[in-house]
């Protein structure tokens, strides 16, 4: 009888060990994309495909073209902005907020009331935020930034 009873508390083991592996979360939980993007980034390479050219550019090359834009997402959703990428060197402020693949800015120019939504899309591997969006025009561009 003590075999039997032996069998029936190794079966119960079993059984409970197999209900608490199936109750495990089958959704994994998704990267916090707050504490990820908080910091100091600066852009590295910028490439673009268009319809009729495509190119890129590395650090060197932007360096020598003088070319500045530096993003600093802050903790309490607020970013700051500053960028002459398109146009004469503009300082930016807003807000920020982010889900899986998407990364929305509010932005306010320092010389300006006007208040611009930009969504990128955008993913960070290591301590490299790839952000990517297209122009009006249809060329597609993809910027590389570094956590400095």
């Amino acid at each position: 009888m003590s075999g039997q009873k032996l069998l029936n508390l190794v079966i119960v083991v079993l059984l409970l060990a197999i209900a608490f592996v199936s109750c495990k979360d089958d959704n994994p939980t998704e990267a916090n994309y707050e504490t990820v993007l908080v910091g100091n980034w600066n852009l590295n390479k910028i490439r673009w495909e268009g319809q009729s050219e495509k190119g890129s550019y590395d650090r060197n090359q932007l360096d020598s073209l003088g070319t500045i834009w530096t993003i600093t997402f802050k903790s309490d959703k607020t970013v700051e902005l500053t960028t002459n990428y398109c146009c004469a060197l503009t300082d930016y402020s807003g807000s920020w907020s982010a889900t899986k693949y998407e990364l929305t800015l509010k932005l306010k120019a320092s010389n300006s009331n006007e208040v611009k939504t930009e969504v990128y899309q955008f993913v960070v591997e290591n301590s490299k935020l790839i952000i990517n969006w297209q122009s009006t025009s249809g060329t597609l561009y993809y910027g590389e930034f570094l956590k400095q």
